[in-house]
C-alpha cells in the first residue's frame, strides 16, 4: 500500500516553536487577550517598576535620561500659521507669547509649569505605561486663560462602582462604546477608593500609552521586560558588598584544645549586656596560653567576574529601559569618536518615535485646547479659527539640543552640507534645538551693536576670539584695534621664534 507507513511516524506538521521537547519542558505561557493580560498583571508590574525606580540607581537614572532627552527643559512651541505669502510671523509671535504666559500657570494647582508637566508625564510614562491628564475651566479669574490641566495617577481608574451609560462596557475604568470601541468616559476614583467614581467626558481627558496589540484598553511600562533582571542585579550587588563587608570584619579567629576554658578566661567589657567581645586594635601583641593558636582570616575580595556580569546585566537593563549601555551606566571607555556617534544615532533612533508619539497624544491636544480658550477670551483677534482652527492649530515642538562629542567635525560637515545643498540653516538650527529666528534676530542686534561703537562686526568677533572681555572695556574702537594689533605682532615674533 502505497499511502502508509507501517512502523513509522508521519512527521509532526508544526513550527519547532511549538514544539513541546525536553529542552521546552513545562513552558506554556498565557495566551489571554491583551486586556486579561493587563487586569490580571499591571497594577503588580506597576508597583515592581516603581520600588526599583526608588531603590536600583540605574533605573532612575534610565527614567531621568529617557525625560531629559525627550522633553529636556520642555518642548518648545513654534505657531506656524501660514498666509498666501508664507508664514504670518506677526500672528505667529503673538500666538508663542500667549502659550508662554498661559505655560506659566499651566497647572490647575498653580504648581507646574507646562515643562515641567511634560517631564512628569514622561515619568508616568516610563513607570506606569501611560498618564493621565484631565482639561479643566479654572475658576481663577486672575488667569492668563480659564483653560488648564489636571494631573492625576493612572491608578485612580476604577471600575468599582462604576456604572455605564446605555449598552456601553467599562473595562480598568474607562467606558467604550460596545460597536466601535472609542472611548466614551473615564470613571475616576478618590485617592481613598471609599466613594463612587466620577465619570467623566473622553473629550476632556488625555489617556495616552503605547499599543503593543489592537484593541488594548490600559498601558504597561516599558521596564516590564527588565524588572526581573534589574532586580537580580540590586541583590547580587547588595549580597556582593555584605560578604565583603562581614568577610573585613572577622580578622583572626583564635583555636584551642580547651573551649571551655578559652571563653571562661575571656572577661566581660563594662557597659555592655553581658556579651563578651573580642577585637585586635593596631600592635597589639596578645601572649597566649598553652595549646591556643591564632589563624588570621583570609578575607574573600570581589572576583573579576563581578565586573563582567555587572557590565552584562547592565546592557540586558539598558535594551529594556529603550536606553544606552554608556549612558545608564556613564562608561565610556573603549569608544571613539566613530562608535560614540553610532551608538547616539541608534539611541536617537528609537528616541525620536517616543518624542513624536508624546507630542501628538499630549502637546497638540492641549494647544487644541489652548487655542479654543484662546478665542473665546477674546484676548487675540484670531479672524476664521471656526471655520478653520487647524490652520490656526499648525505647529512644530523643539526637541531639547543634542549635545555633539566633536563640534568641529560636526559644524565642518553641516558646512560641507549647506554648500551642497543638502540641508538648510532651519534643519541645523532645529537639531540643535534652536530657534533660528532667534539666531538671526540676535546676530541682527549684535551688527547694530557694533554700529553703535563705530567698529565693524568682524573685528568685534576677533576681539572676542582673543580677548572676550574687551568688548565691555571703555573706549571700545580704540582699545580694540590696540588688542587687534598687538596680537598681530605677537604672532608675528612667535612666527619668527619657532
Amino acid at each position: 500500500m502505497s499511502g502508509c507507513r507501517i512502523g513509522r511516524q508521519w512527521p509532526k506538521r508544526q513550527y519547532a516553536a511549538a514544539s513541546v521537547s525536553n529542552s521546552t519542558g513545562n513552558w506554556l505561557p498565557a495566551d489571554q487577550g491583551v486586556n486579561a493580560l493587563l487586569r490580571s498583571s499591571a497594577p503588580q508590574v506597576r508597583a515592581r517598576v516603581r520600588q526599583m525606580v526608588r531603590d536600583f540607581p540605574f533605573f532612575a537614572r534610565a527614567v531621568n535620561i529617557l525625560s531629559a532627552y525627550t522633553v529636556g527643559r520642555g518642548l518648545r512651541y513654534q505657531a506656524q500659521l501660514r498666509t498666501k505669502t508664507g508664514l504670518d510671523r506677526k500672528t505667529n509671535q503673538q500666538l508663542e507669547d500667549h502659550f508662554s504666559w498661559w505655560a506659566d500657570e499651566a497647572d490647575v494647582a498653580g504648581k507646574l509649569h507646562f515643562a515641567e508637566i511634560e517631564d512628569l508625564m514622561q515619568r508616568q510614562d516610563c513607570e506606569c505605561g501611560e498618564f493621565l491628564v484631565l482639561m479643566v475651566q479654572s475658576p481663577n479669574r486672575r488667569r492668563h486663560l480659564p483653560f488648564a490641566l489636571q494631573i492625576l495617577e493612572s491608578d485612580w481608574l476604577t471600575d468599582n462602582y462604576a456604572l455605564a451609560q446605555g449598552d456601553n462596557l467599562i473595562d480598568q475604568g474607562i467606558e467604550y462604546d460596545r460597536t466601535s470601541g472609542a472611548p466614551v468616559a473615564y470613571h475616576i476614583s478618590d485617592p481613598d477608593n471609599i466613594r463612587q467614581p466620577r465619570r467623566i467626558p473622553a473629550e476632556y481627558v488625555l489617556h495616552h500609552y503605547q499599543h503593543h496589540r489592537p484593541g488594548q484598553h490600559r498601558g504597561i511600562s516599558p521596564f516590564t521586560a527588565g524588572v526581573l533582571i534589574a532586580n537580580s542585579l540590586q541583590d547580587y550587588v547588595g549580597a556582593t558588598v555584605d560578604t565583603a563587608k562581614m568577610a573585613a570584619k572577622y580578622l583572626a579567629i583564635v583555636t584551642t584544645q580547651n573551649p571551655l576554658a578559652f571563653q571562661a578566661g575571656r572577661g566581660v567589657v563594662e557597659g555592655t549586656s553581658g556579651q563578651r567581645l573580642e577585637y585586635l586594635e593596631n600592635a597589639i601583641i596578645e601572649y597566649l596560653r598553652p595549646g591556643e593558636e591564632i589563624k588570621f582570616a583570609s578575607p574573600q575580595t570581589i572576583g573579576g567576574q563581578f565586573d563582567s556580569f555587572t557590565r552584562f546585566v547592565l546592557r540586558v537593563t539598558a535594551i529594556s529601559t529603550g536606553t544606552t549601555y554608556e549612558l545608564l551606566s556613564g562608561d565610556t571607555s573603549g569608544m571613539n569618536y566613530s562608535t560614540f556617534k553610532a551608538s547616539n544615532n541608534a539611541f536617537y533612533a528609537m528616541l525620536d518615535p517616543r518624542r513624536d508619539r508624546f507630542v501628538r497624544h499630549l502637546n497638540r491636544p492641549v494647544l487644541r485646547g489652548f487655542l479654543d480658550s484662546l478665542y473665546l477670551s477674546n484676548k487675540m483677534v484670531m479672524p476664521g479659527y471656526l471655520s478653520n482652527p487647524r490652520a490656526w492649530g499648525r505647529s512644530s515642538w523643539m526637541h531639547p539640543e543634542r549635545p555633539s562629542n566633536d563640534p568641529l567635525r560636526d559644524s565642518k560637515a553641516d558646512s560641507n552640507d549647506l554648500d551642497r545643498c543638502l540641508t538648510s540653516p532651519q534643519r541645523i538650527a532645529a537639531r540643535r534645538g534652536l530657534d533660528i529666528e532667534e539666531i538671526l534676530d540676535e546676530i541682527a542686534e549684535f551688527n547694530q551693536l557694533c554700529q553703535q561703537r563705530g567698529i565693524t562686526p568682524q573685528q568685534a568677533s576677533t576681539a572676542l576670539a582673543n580677548n572676550p572681555a574687551a568688548l565691555g572695556a571703555e573706549g571700545d574702537s580704540a582699545r580694540l584695534q590696540q588688542l587687534i594689533s598687538s596680537q598681530l605682532e605677537d604672532n608675528a615674533l612667535l612666527a619668527e621664534t619657532e
